[in-house]
C-alpha cells in the first residue's frame, strides 16, 4: 500500500539521481573535451549524444514501464546499473580513449565526416549506456507513483521538478566544490554513490511493498478534457519538441550573452547553469499547485509560451542594464568576497533567466496532464513527452550556436527564438475548445505586445553589440565585431589609441609595448635557446605577432594552430604587428584545438609555443597532463614556451603552474615580460648560452629589426630578460600543488585579486637570479682580446642592478598606479645603465604630438578616442581649460564615457570651480558607481570644505569598491589625523603601504606621527623610504633634519639641511609632496 512516506522517500531517490546525472554530465563532459577537444564541433557532438541517450532511455523505458507488473524493482535495477556503469566506464574506458581515438585519427579519421564519425562513436561507447538508463527514471517512477486522473499533473510535475533541483545541486557542487577538492575520480564516485543510495532505497521500498507489486492495478481511464480531439492531441509532442528547441537555443544564447557580465570562469558557467536549472525546477514545481485543476490546457501551454516569447524581449534591453545593476548591488550588500560577488552574479543572472525558465519548468506538467490519457500507457506518452522534448533541445542547441548566432548575431538570434514562442502560443491558443472569439483577443492582445516589444528593442538600438555594455569594456571604440560559432570576436581601440583582440568579452591581446614584448618573446626565446629549429608549432594566433616573428628565422615549417577561425578577419587590424604574415605563405594554418592536435598529431616539433587566455579561463592548457602531451611531441632537444600571468592568482597558485612545467621540463627558465606577465621557457637539454653564437644569431637583419621594435635588439638587453633558471626554479616551487587535469588547481580559483599580490611581487624580486651563470664562452667568437666570459659577467651585473630598479619602477606603475615614482625609478634604472635601451624606452616617456592628433580629431568628429587623448595631453600640461575642451567633445559623443565625465570633474576642480567639479564626478558615479578614484576624488572635495562625515563616507565607500585602493585608505587617514585620531591615523598609514609599498606621501606622514611621539629609528626609515621614492619631496628632508635634531644628531642634520637647501635652489622651492599637519 502507497503512503505518503513511500512517495516522498522516492521523491529524494529522484532529487539524488538528477544531482548525479549533472555531476556525471559535467565530468564527462570535461573528460571528453580534453581528448576530442573544446571546439564547438567536438563539444556539440558529446553534448548531443548525451541528450540523444536521455531521449532514447525515456522512449525504451516508457514502453517497458507499462509492460512491467513491477516498475519499482525496474527502478531500483535502473539506478544500481547507472552508478556501477559510471563508476566502470569512468574507470576502465575513459582511460583507454584517448589511445583509442589516437589510433583512428592515425587511420585518416582526422577531419570532416570521418572525424564526427569517431567523436560520436566513441562519444556513444561511453554515455550511451548510462544516459539511457538516467533516461528511463522519469516514465519509470512516474508510471510507478500516479494512480489517479486528479494527481497526473502533479506527481509528474513534482518527479521533473525535484530531480531538475537534484541537477542544479549537482552543477553547483561540481562547479564550486567536489571537483576543486577531490578531483574528478572522486567526484564520480560521489556520483555513483547518490545512485546507489537512491537505489538502495528503492530496494528497502520494493521489500516493503513485497506481496503487492506496483504497476499491476487495473487499468484506469485518464482522460484529457473530453474537447481535445486524438488528432489534436497527437500534435502534442511536436508543440513540446519545438517547446524544448526554444529553451536550448535561449541557455545557448543567453549564456553567450551573459558571459560578458558574469565573465568566462568555470564558476560564471557553473552560476548561469544553475540558475537556468533552477527556475526550470521551480516552474514545474510550482505547476503542480495548480495544473490538475485546470481544463484549458492548451490555453495554459500557449501562456506559458507567451512568457517565454515576451521574456526574451525584455531580456534584450536588461543586458544593457546589468552592468550598472551589478555595480550597485556590490556597492549595496559590500560585496567583496568571493561568495559575496558570486551571490550578486546569481542573482543578476536570474533576474534575465527567472521568469522565462519558470514558464519552461511549468510546461513541463502541462503538456504531461494534457497528453496522457490511460495509466496503462502513461510510461509510454511521458517517455514519448519526454523524448521530443530532449531532441527538441538538441536541434535547439545546435541550430542556436551553428545557424541563429552566425546569422543574427545574440539580440537577433535571441528575437527569432521569442519569435518561435510567440507562434508555438497561437498555435496552442488555436487548439483550444470553444471560446474563439475570446481566444482571438487574447492572441491578437499577446501578439500586439510581443511586436511592439520587438520593435520598440530594435529602434532603441537593443540590438548592437552587447560588449559594449560590459564593465571592462565601456568607453572603448569598437572597430570590428562578430558573433560567430565558436566565439564572439572583436577588435577594440582603448583611451591610449591602443588595439584590443577581445574574445567572449575578455580581451586577450594588446598592442602596447609592453605587450608586444610578450608576443615577441613567444617566438624568440624557444627559437633562439634551440641548437637547430627546423620546425615550429605556435598555439594561438592571436593579431599574429608571435607567428611574424617566427618567420624572421627562416624556418623550414612554421604551423600555427588556433581555436577561433574569426581571427583570420580580424588579421587585417593588426598589419602593423603582424606584417601581414597569412599572406606570406611561410605559415600553415590549423584552425583546430591546440591541445587536440599535440594529442594526435604524429609530427615532432623543435619548439613549441603557446599564448592562450588567462590559465582559469583556458585550464587544459595549463596542466601537468598537457605538458606531459607536449614533451612527447617534441623532437630530442626540443624546446616549449609558455605565457604565464602573474595577476588573478595568489603566490601558491603561480608557483603552482611553475611547478606543472618544471615538473615535465626540469630544465626550465623564468624570463621577465611586464608586471603582470611571465614566460617559461623549457627544454630537454641543460639551459646554456653561447654567448658568441647567440649574438651572432641577434645580427641577422630581420631578426635585429624585430627586437628593435621592442628596445631588445642588444644582446644582453634581451638576455637580461632571465629572472630564474632551472635549479632555483625546481626549489623554490618544490612545495607547491602539482595542477593536473584530474584535480586543475587553477581552474577552480576563487581568487578576486586582480592584479599583482604583493607576496607574489616579493617572491620575483627577492630570488632574480644572473643570467650569466649560464654562459658559456666559445673563444673563436670573441670580436676582441677585451671579448671574454669575465667581461660579459662584470657587465651583467651593471644590467641586472639596472633592471631590478626598472621592474620596481614597472610595479609602481602597473600594479600600484604610482606613475610618479615609476618615472623616477625609471630615470635611476637609465642612470645606472645607459646603455640599455629597454629602460631607455621608459625613462624617455613617450612623446605625444597634439598637432598631429588634433588633424586626426579634425578629419574624423566621431573620434572620441583621439579626443580623450587630447585631452589627457593638455591636462598633463597643467592646461585644464583646453583639457575640459577635449573631454567635453568625448561626452558628446559617447555620453556613457565615464572616464572623461571623471577628468571633467578633475579639471574643473584644477580651475577652483569644486561644484561644478562635484557634479562632473557624480555623472561620473551614475555610469561606473563602483569606481574607487572618482569617490575618492568626491570625498576629497567634501574633505577641502571641512564635511567629513562625508568625506569619510566616501572614502569607506571607495573601499567597499576596491578593499586595497591605497590612495582612500591614506585620505582616511588624513581625515583621521585632522579630527585628532592619530592610533587610527597610523594604523590606516601602515595599512595603506602595506597595500601599495610606493606610496611616499604615506611614509613621510607616518614619519610625522612617530617623530612626535619619540619614534625616531622608525620615523628616519620612513622618511628615508620618502626620499628614495620621490627625491625631489623637501618636506621629507626637512623632517628628517628635525628628527635627527631630536634624536641628539646634529651632524646628521646638518648633512640633510645642506642638501636640501641645494635641492630648494634647483627646484625654486617646489616640492612633490606635503604632509598632513
Amino acid at each position: 500500500m502507497r503512503t505518503k512516506l513511500v512517495g516522498r522517500l522516492l521523491y529524494l531517490c529522484f532529487f539524488l539521481s538528477g544531482a548525479s546525472g549533472l555531476i556525471f554530465e559535467i565530468v564527462w563532459m570535461r573528460k571528453l573535451s580534453l581528448i576530442f577537444g573544446s571546439t564547438v564541433y567536438a563539444v556539440s557532438t558529446v553534448v548531443a549524444v548525451f541528450m540523444g541517450g536521455l531521449a532514447l532511455g525515456s522512449w525504451l523505458f516508457g514502453r517497458a514501464a507499462d509492460r512491467s507488473t513491477n516498475c519499482l524493482r525496474l527502478y531500483t535495477l535502473l539506478e544500481l546499473g547507472i552508478g556501477a556503469a559510471g563508476v566502470a566506464i569512468t574507470l576502465t574506458l575513459l582511460p583507454l580513449l584517448d589511445n583509442i581515438y589516437i589510433f583512428f585519427h592515425g587511420l585518416g579519421f582526422q577531419s570532416g565526416p570521418g572525424l564526427f564519425l569517431i567523436r560520436f562513436l566513441l562519444s556513444v561507447l561511453i554515455m550511451l549506456g548510462p544516459t539511457v538508463l538516467m533516461g528511463g527514471t522519469l516514465p519509470v517512477v512516474g508510471r510507478y507513483l500516479v494512480r489517479t486522473q486528479n494527481e497526473l499533473g502533479s506527481r509528474i510535475g513534482f518527479l521533473y521538478g525535484i530531480n531538475t533541483l537534484g541537477a542544479v545541486t549537482g552543477t553547483l557542487g561540481s562547479g564550486f566544490w567536489l571537483i576543486a577538492l577531490y578531483g574528478e575520480t572522486v567526484t564520480i564516485l560521489i556520483a555513483a554513490a547518490g545512485n546507489l543510495i537512491a537505489g538502495l532505497i528503492a530496494l528497502l521500498l520494493l521489500r516493503a511493498a513485497a506481496g503487492a507489486p506496483a504497476g499491476s492495478a487495473k487499468a484506469e481511464k485518464i482522460s484529457a478534457p473530453s474537447a481535445y480531439s486524438e488528432s489534436r492531441l497527437k500534435l502534442v509532442p511536436w508543440l513540446f519538441a519545438l517547446s524544448g528547441f526554444a529553451a536550448l537555443a535561449y541557455e545557448v544564447l543567453w549564456t553567450r550573452a551573459l558571459i560578458y557580465f558574469v565573465g568566462l570562469s568555470v564558476h560564471a558557467f557553473t552560476i548561469i547553469l544553475a540558475c537556468f536549472l533552477a527556475g526550470i525546477a521551480l516552474g514545474s514545481l510550482l505547476a503542480t499547485r495548480f495544473v490538475d485543476r485546470i481544463s484549458r490546457l492548451f490555453l495554459l501551454f500557449g501562456v506559458l509560451q507567451w512568457l517565454m516569447a515576451l521574456s526574451g524581449v525584455i531580456s534584450l534591453p536588461l543586458f544593457g542594464k546589468l552592468n550598472l545593476l551589478y555595480l550597485k548591488l556590490n556597492l549595496l550588500f559590500g560585496a567583496n568576497s568571493w561568495s559575496e560577488v558570486t551571490l550578486v552574479k546569481f542573482i543578476l543572472c536570474f533576474a534575465v533567466l527567472g521568469l522565462p525558465t519558470l514558464a519552461m519548468g511549468a510546461a513541463f506538467p502541462t503538456v504531461n496532464r494534457l497528453y496522457i490519457q490511460r495509466r496503462n500507457a502513461l510510461g509510454t506518452s511521458v517517455g514519448e513527452l519526454y523524448a521530443a522534448n530532449t531532441a527538441g533541445t538538441i536541434l535547439g542547441s545546435l541550430c542556436a550556436g551553428f545557424l541563429l548566432l552566425p546569422l543574427a548575431g545574440i539580440t537577433g538570434a535571441i528575437l527569432a527564438v521569442a519569435g518561435i514562442n510567440a507562434l508555438l502560443a497561437l498555435a496552442a491558443t488555436a487548439l483550444e475548445a470553444g471560446r474563439a472569439k475570446k481566444r482571438l483577443w487574447l492572441s491578437s492582445a499577446a501578439l500586439v505586445v510581443f511586436l511592439a516589444g520587438a520593435g520598440y528593442v530594435s529602434a532603441s538600438g537593443s540590438l548592437g553589440p552587447l560588449m559594449r555594455h560590459s564593465l571592462q569594456n565601456r568607453g572603448k571604440e569598437i572597430l570590428f565585431f562578430r558573433e560567430g560559432t565558436e566565439a564572439s570576436l572583436a577588435v577594440l581601440r582603448n583611451v591610449d589609441g591602443q588595439r584590443e583582440l577581445n574574445i567572449n568579452g575578455e580581451s586577450t591581446a594588446y598592442t602596447g609595448f609592453d605587450d608586444i614584448v610578450i608576443h615577441k618573446l613567444l617566438s624568440h626565446l624557444p627559437i633562439l635557446f634551440h641548437r637547430d629549429p627546423r620546425s615550429v608549432l605556435v598555439v594561438g594566433f592571436g593579431f599574429g605577432s608571435t607567428v611574424y616573428t617566427a618567420t624572421c628565422y627562416a624556418l623550414p615549417e612554421i604551423e600555427c594552430v588556433e581555436l577561433v577561425p574569426d581571427e583570420v578577419r580580424t588579421a587585417g587590424y593588426f598589419l602593423p604587428e603582424n606584417h601581414g604574415v597569412l599572406e606570406s605563405g611561410q605559415v600553415k594554418m590549423d584552425f583546430n584545438d591546440g591541445r587536440n592536435v599535440i594529442l594526435t598529431s604524429r609530427s615532432k616539433y623543435d619548439v613549441i609555443s603557446f599564448n592562450a587566455i588567462h590559465p582559469k579561463l583556458s585550464p587544459m592548457l595549463y596542466t601537468l597532463d598537457f605538458y606531459r602531451l607536449c614533451s612527447r611531441a617534441l623532437a630530442p632537444g626540443g624546446t616549449i614556451c609558455a605565457w604565464l600571468p602573474t595577476n588573478g592568482l595568489t603566490l601558491t597558485e603561480f608557483k603552482s603552474l611553475l611547478r606543472s612545467f618544471v615538473e615535465v621540463f626540469p630544465e626550465s627558465s623564468l624570463w621577465w615580460c611586464n608586471p603582470a606577465n611571465v614566460i617559461l621557457l623549457g627544454s630537454t637539454q641543460p639551459l646554456k648560452i653561447d654567448f658568441p653564437a647567440f649574438r651572432k644569431t641577434l645580427s641577422a637583419d630581420k631578426i635585429r629589426q624585430d627586437l628593435s621594435e621592442v628596445r631588445l635588439d642588444q644582446p644582453l638587453a634581451l638576455a637580461t630578460l632571465f629572472m630564474l633558471g632551472p635549479g632555483r626554479l625546481r626549489k623554490l616551487t618544490a612545495d607547491a600543488p602539482l595542477n593536473t587535469d584530474a584535480k586543475p588547481l587553477i581552474e577552480f580559483s576563487k581568487t578576486m585579486a586582480p592584479t599583482v599580490p604583493m607576496d607574489t611581487y616579493r617572491w620575483m624580486m627577492d630570488n632574480l637570479e644572473p643570467v650569466s651563470d649560464y654562459f658559456v664562452w666559445d673563444e673563436s667568437g670573441a670580436e676582441s682580446a677585451e671579448d671574454s666570459l669575465a667581461q660579459l659577467r662584470s657587465a651583467c651585473e651593471q644590467w641586472y642592478r639596472a633592471r631590478r630598479v626598472l621592474y620596481e619602477g614597472k610595479f609602481a606603475s602597473w600594479v600600484f598606479q604610482e606613475p610618479s615614482v615609476a618615472v623616477q625609478l625609471y630615470l635611476k634604472a637609465r642612470a645606472l645603465n645607459p646603455e640599455d635601451e629597454y629602460i631607455g624606452y621608459f625613462a624617455g616617456g613617450q612623446s605625444v604630438n597634439p598637432d598631429s592628433l588634433a588633424g586626426l580629431a579634425a578629419e574624423n568628429p566621431r573620434d572620441f578616442v583621439v579626443r580623450y587623448q587630447l585631452g589627457s595631453y593638455y591636462i598633463g600640461l597643467g592646461d585644464a581649460a583646453k583639457a575640459s575642451h577635449y573631454f567635453t567633445e568625448v561626452t558628446r559623443i559617447v555620453p556613457e564615457h565615464a572616464l572623461s565625465w571623471f577628468q571633467l570633474g578633475v579639471c574643473h576642480e584644477d580651475q577652483g570651480r569644486p561644484e561644478e567639479a562635484e557634479s562632473y564626478f557624480r555623472k561620473a558615479l551614475e555610469i561606473n558607481p563602483a569606481s574607487p578614484q572618482t569617490l575618492v576624488n568626491l570625498g576629497l572635495l567634501h574633505y577641502r570644505r571641512k564635511q567629513y562625515g562625508q568625506a569619510e563616507k566616501l572614502f569607506l565607500e571607495a573601499l567597499e569598491a576596491s578593499p586595497n585602493y591605497g590612495q582612500a585608505t591614506f585620505n582616511l587617514a588624513n581625515l583621521k589625523l585632522r579630527q585628532g585620531e592619530k592610533q587610527e591615523a597610523e594604523r590606516l598609514y601602515r595599512e595603506t603601504l602595506a597595500n601599495d609599498p610606493f606610496m611616499f606621501l604615506a611614509s613621510l606622514n607616518l614619519g610625522v606621527l612617530l617623530t612626535n611621539r619619540g619614534s625616531y629609528e622608525e620615523a628616519v626609515g620612513q622618511y628615508r623610504r620618502a626620499i628614495a621614492l620621490s627625491p625631489g619631496l623637501l618636506t621629507a628632508y626637512n623632517n628628517l633634519a628635525l628628527t635627527y635634531d631630536k634624536m641628539g644628531d646634529p651632524a646628521n642634520a646638518e648633512k640633510v639641511r645642506e642638501y636640501a637647501s641645494r635641492l630648494e635652489a634647483r627646484t625654486g622651492g617646489k616640492s612633490a609632496g606635503n604632509a598632513e599637519p
